[in-house]
């Protein structure tokens, strides 16, 4: 009966110690039968770090344009039309945020040095995004990205100078994205453009055909009233940005402690509703166009009070 139970102890201590290396195992990496060349790399040179200041992302059909001026007493980052017209201003932090992933030394890794016929890439058709950078008027470079590896962790890419195809972890994924509402800044009113605060805020007059109102610190809630419209969101750009001769449903002038003001015009087409902003800057002016919801517009007016 000893023998027998000194027997199966053998055995559960032997299988516990083939599932304790197995488990170790598990965790190795055994890089010496990884056959990729390893380089160590930024996508982008981190010494254009301060110099970039526009950015092409297509895919396809698609393309969005981001261009960085002076404004306000910093950078602000447009979105752009194809004319060059600025429509929106784009998020400054989440733009940020692109040129730290892109300019972060990481892994990638040589998988070919050069695009070969029937390959898996995706580097050379519709569903290629392109990454266009400029770091002067003239000067750019790019990046093509293409279809991700079997893995899923992976993804192919070269540089706009050679063939030569790599791989690179996917964690830049988030960024290849052309729709303007993930780039724009939300707010109907761009605090990147213009200093703005409910705080700061001296007076607001809201103006149609009708009549005109005036709020100022004495009215009452008048702090609420502006943190209110401050957090208001527009819903991206209008459908057209034919304003010129055409005579506002609405106007709202808002004037700055720091005697900067702003001056949006509510132009309603159809269902459609467009605000042209100017932003009257102490060294510039700087308009944009978005467009709004029929229930912002009547928030609008619910926040005010106001009869149109």
């Amino acid at each position: 009966m000893d023998l027998k139970k000194e027997k199966i102890n053998i055995i559960l201590i032997a299988t516990s110690i083939v599932l304790f290396f197995t488990y170790i195992f598990s965790f190795t990496n055994f890089s010496s039968t990884d056959k990729r060349k390893l380089v160590k790399t930024a996508l982008v040179n981190n010494k254009y770090i301060d110099s970039i200041n526009r950015f092409e992302l297509s895919q396809g059909e698609q393309k969005i344009t981001l261009s960085k001026e002076k404004a306000g007493g910093g950078d602000v980052w447009f979105i752009l039309a194809e004319n060059n017209t600025k429509i929106l201003p784009a998020d400054k932090e989440l733009i940020n945020n692109f040129i730290i992933k892109l300019t972060k030394v990481i892994n990638m890794y040589k998988i070919s040095d050069k695009i070969s016929q029937n390959n898996s890439f995706g580097l050379t058709d519709s569903s290629t995004f392109c990454l266009k950078y400029y770091f002067s008027d003239s000067e750019f470079q790019q990046i093509y990205f293409g279809n991700l590896d079997f893995s899923y962790s992976f993804r192919y890419l070269m540089s706009g100078k050679t063939t030569t195809v790599y791989q690179v972890e996917n964690t830049i994924d988030t960024f290849l994205n052309t729709k303007i509402q993930f780039w724009a800044e939300p707010n109907i009113i761009s605090k990147q453009i213009i200093n703005i605060s409910p705080d700061s805020i001296q007076k607001i007059t809201l103006t149609s055909s009708n009549h005109s109102k005036t709020y100022n610190s004495n009215t009452e809630n008048f702090y609420q009233k502006c943190f209110d419209l401050l957090n208001l969101r527009h819903g991206g750009i209008p459908s057209t940005l034919k304003t010129q001769n055409t005579t506002p449903t609405l106007t709202i002038n808002l004037e700055n402690g720091d005697k900067t003001s702003l001056n949006i015009n509510f132009i309603i087409q159809d269902e459609n509703i467009t605000l042209e902003t100017t932003y009257n800057l102490n060294t510039k002016k700087i308009t944009t166009y978005s467009k709004i919801s029929k229930w912002t517009y009547n928030q609008i007016l619910k926040i005010f009070g106001f009869e149109n």
